[in-house]
């Protein structure tokens, strides 16, 4: 139940199509499996001047996985969700290519 709150308040973050948390019960840290929202993320990068070849190529740029991940913590600091993602790994998922970029 507690999954599927954290679930819901981070989908409101303008980069999320859509995403997943995993918990293991053996370790003490989560796992979020972040879609990105394709146009939101390339409108950011064109702003910000960052190039890439394509969408996969701009999932594993450090740049745009710290622009997800620091959407993702202010959208839990607003709605009071979370304390902290300090024990939180967010994997951005290009579902075109399968191609990961991880957060830690």
């Amino acid at each position: 139940m507690f999954f599927l709150q954290v679930e819901a308040a981070l989908s409101v973050s303008p980069y999320v199509d859509n995403i997943m948390m995993h918990a293991n019960p053996f370790h003490s840290y989560c796992v979020a499996l972040v879609v990105p929202a394709q146009q939101a993320l390339e409108n950011w990068a064109s702003a910000q001047g960052i190039t890439y070849s394509d969408f996969s190529d701009l999932c594993q740029k450090q740049e745009a996985i710290k622009e997800v991940q620091g959407s993702l913590v202010k959208v839990c600091i607003f709605r009071c969700c979370l304390c902290s993602l300090h024990n939180y790994s967010f994997i951005l998922l290009d579902l075109d290519n399968f191609c990961l970029g991880l957060i830690c």
